[in-house]
This record gives C-alpha cells, structure tokens and sequence, in this order.
C-alpha cells in the first residue's frame, strides 16, 4: 500500500505543477478536479477503510484515454497510480 501512495502523491505533485504550467495539457479546472480525487483517494487509503474493489470506480480513467494526448506523461502516470489503487 506503501508504494500505492506513493504514485498517487507523485500524480498530485505532477497534477500540481500541470496546473501551474503555461501550457497544460488538460484545462486547469479539469486538473484541479482530478487533483481533488486523487487527494479523496490518498485519504481513503491512509484511512485504511478501502472500499470494494468493485465500488472503487474513477471516471478520471476514462476522461484521460478518451480527451487527453497519448503521449501524456502525466496521463500515464496518474493512469498507474489509479491502477494500483485498483490493484490494493
């Protein structure tokens, strides 16, 4: 679960400087919704009260495969840390 957190407060440190960039891939609203479920989802795990796999559902996925460049570097990598979150 270690390492779970640590790709998803690696997404939020790279959703953070996204947002300040002069150039984001996404628009900054758009981030700083993402930014603010990967934060809930931090939460829920230091929590250490996990959902159901089957109710650990992100629509955040989704919106990334579908809206974003394939090349994203961040898209990549928030895709890693949510397929982890999954994984746990």
């Amino acid at each position: 679960m270690d390492k779970t957190l640590k790709f998803l407060e690696h997404a939020v440190t790279l959703l953070d400087e996204e947002i300040q960039s002069t150039r984001p891939v996404a628009p900054p609203a758009q981030l700083s919704k993402i930014r603010e479920e990967m934060q809930a989802i931090i939460h829920v795990l230091q929590s250490g009260k996990l959902p159901q796999k089957a109710n650990r559902k992100s629509g955040i996925g989704r919106l990334i495969v579908d809206e974003w460049p394939m090349d994203s570097r961040i898209g990549n990598q928030i895709l890693e840390a949510l397929s982890a979150y999954y994984a746990v």
